[in-house]
């Protein structure tokens, strides 16, 4: 990003005050401590990231199902396009409902972390993580929802926890929002701007704008 002249900003500086040239914002999604390892990149380049927290997986410390899936699969030498499959079907659902699917095929200690690497960051370990330098985070749901599954009144709920157990570690306000997966409709979008959100992230393959 720097060799193409790109400026790198914060979230909330590009979405407040759009200017001409190349800009860049960076995010990590989901609240794995492994984001810790970023660190020290971020702080060589000066660049600022927001960091997207899943807030049940913090204070239940479970792990993400597609690691479950991912992990599992690969015991067996399961081909990509068999969890490419599985991670369709099991996207279509709600959370509870997937990681029940996953409990039922793989055990009922299955969402237990078994490394640093999948483990979502602890409550005391995300307070520190909020700040240090070049950090910000958002919102990225209570439980990963991925909310044109969820009914008006869940989808209200997964926000509001979310910005409830992040907003005291960043000074209060609301927060930015990502979309899990992506999974954004008019719907989705309206309640979360009735709920105060004022920026929302989604995902796109390709070049994003």
């Amino acid at each position: 990003l720097h060799e193409g002249g790109a400026r790198i900003r914060t979230l909330s500086d590009a979405f407040r005050n759009p200017q001409p040239g190349l800009s860049a914002v960076l995010t990590f999604d989901d609240g794995y401590y492994n984001n810790v390892y970023a660190l020290d990149t971020l702080r060589r380049w000066q660049a600022p990231a927001t960091f997207f927290i899943s807030t049940d997986h913090v204070e239940q410390q479970k792990s993400f199902w597609w690691d479950v899936v991912y992990r599992n699969g690969f015991r067996r030498g399961a081909p990509a396009s068999e969890l490419r499959r599985r991670y369709a079907q099991l996207k279509a659902l709600r959370t509870e409902e997937i990681e029940a699917n996953v409990r039922a095929s793989f055990g009922a200690k299955a969402l237990s972390p078994v490394s640093d690497v999948d483990r979502p960051f602890s409550p005391a370990e995300l307070v520190d993580f909020a700040g240090a330098e070049y950090v910000s985070l958002g919102n990225h749901t209570k439980n990963h929802a991925i909310l044109p599954n969820y009914d008006d009144d869940a989808v209200r709920l997964e926000i509001d926890r979310g910005q409830r157990f992040l907003s005291p570690m960043c000074g209060g306000g609301s927060l930015p929002l990502a979309y899990p997966n992506g999974g954004f409709d008019a719907r989705v979008g309206g309640i979360a701007k009735k709920m105060g959100i004022r920026c929302g992230v989604t995902a796109t393959s390709g070049v994003n704008s």
